[in-house]
């Protein structure tokens, strides 16, 4: 299945303040693909080699080691300064989505 979203008027003008098509755009995919997809199984996909994954914060994407961290992928001699790389088997695909904030 491909899919695809277009927010937008055909002649160039504004959405709105601060508003782009992107982000007009991403609800109304992600809304289908959750009712397209319901009941399908969960795929993982195998990471390539080179790849490592470092602990960062979701928000500023700087390596942390506190609470709420996400990990992030990086080609190997590429992750930031002070940065501690851990290999694919060794990271949960739930570990790589932020969580929600209930505080």
């Amino acid at each position: 299945m491909i899919t695809g979203v277009w927010v937008g008027f055909d002649q160039e003008r504004s959405l709105g303040h601060q508003e782009v098509g992107g982000r007009a755009a991403a609800p109304i995919w992600l809304y289908f693909m959750s009712q397209a997809l319901s009941g399908t199984p969960i795929e993982t996909f195998p990471v390539p080699e080179g790849i490592v994954f470092v602990k960062v914060d979701p928000k500023t994407g700087a390596p942390s080691s506190g609470r709420g961290t996400i990990y992030e992928s990086f080609l190997e001699g590429t992750t930031p300064p002070g940065a501690v790389p851990v290999d694919a088997e060794q990271v949960k695909p739930e570990e790589m989505i932020p969580k929600e904030e209930t505080e």
